[in-house]
């Protein structure tokens, strides 16, 4: 069985600390137009958070995304991190 698109979104995050909609698109094999209006659905949903992150040797920030506590729980990935805090 296949993962929807957006749990492959979340479990993409979880693996990391933030990723870009460049590197989501690249990593889970979507259109650059799919993935933004995933990721859209998925921040509206508080699924996810999109903030301005600023990668080595940028001039300008780019945007970024994070899961968040729900989305962890939404997709069944245990949130070690927060049980720590």
């Amino acid at each position: 069985m296949t993962p929807s698109p957006e749990l492959a979104i979340l479990h993409h995050l979880a693996a990391r600390t933030t990723a870009s909609a460049a590197e989501i698109g690249t990593a889970c094999a979507m259109s650059p137009g799919e993935v933004r209006g995933r990721l859209i659905m998925l921040e509206s949903q508080r699924l996810i958070a999109g903030r301005s992150g600023k990668a080595a040797g940028e001039r300008s920030p780019r945007r970024v995304y994070v899961i968040t506590g729900e989305g962890r729980r939404r997709a069944g990935i245990s949130d070690a991190r927060a049980a720590t805090a």
